[in-house]
């Protein structure tokens, strides 16, 4: 209902016959109007990982470098970026409140089941004074000394636990 409330209000705005309302506020009013509605939708949305990559950088969200081939050495150290949507930030009396855990585990592909490591990357709490529309992780890993030269598959496990929501994503990599 919220959302169709604000969709309603932001093509209302929009569609206004009344000329002593400015084009360019009158298109402001009906962006916040839509934002409004796609935070209502975001609530019930799943909580998807995005962008995720194998990095040699990161400085910032969006901005990141990623390595030219997804091939790495035994106990080379690597990052990786991922970008969360529809996560929930919860509203406290002088900012936003964000929550994510992630887990990442490591598998020989072909053979998903059989976990060979996994790495809990704790916890991230996130506050900010507005209400964050964007968020990013990045996480710092080691690749393990103890797998043989192959195709293998990173999967990230990300959780928002201020909503429940649980995302997954998978890269795959290559081990020389």
């Amino acid at each position: 209902q919220e959302f169709w409330s604000s969709m309603f209000w932001g093509m209302s705005n929009y569609f206004t016959d009344d000329p002593t309302i400015d084009v360019g506020a009158r298109a402001a009013q009906t962006i916040a109007q839509l934002q409004t509605a796609t935070r209502h939708l975001q609530a019930l949305a799943e909580l998807e990982i995005r962008n995720a990559n194998f990095c040699q950088r990161i400085d910032g969200w969006g901005n990141y470098d990623r390595f030219d081939r997804d091939e790495f050495d035994k106990g080379q150290s690597v990052l990786v970026y991922a970008e969360l949507r529809n996560f929930h930030s919860e509203q406290t009396a002088t900012e936003y409140r964000t929550l994510i855990h992630s887990t990442i585990e490591i598998v020989r592909a072909g053979a998903e089941e059989a976990v060979l490591e996994r790495f809990d990357m704790g916890q991230v709490e996130d506050h900010c004074r507005g209400l964050r529309t964007d968020f990013y992780n990045n996480y710092q890993l080691t690749i393990p000394v103890n797998l043989l030269p192959g195709a293998y598959r990173l999967r990230l496990i990300v959780e928002d636990q201020l909503s429940g929501k649980i995302a997954t994503q998978t890269l795959n990599f290559i081990v020389r």
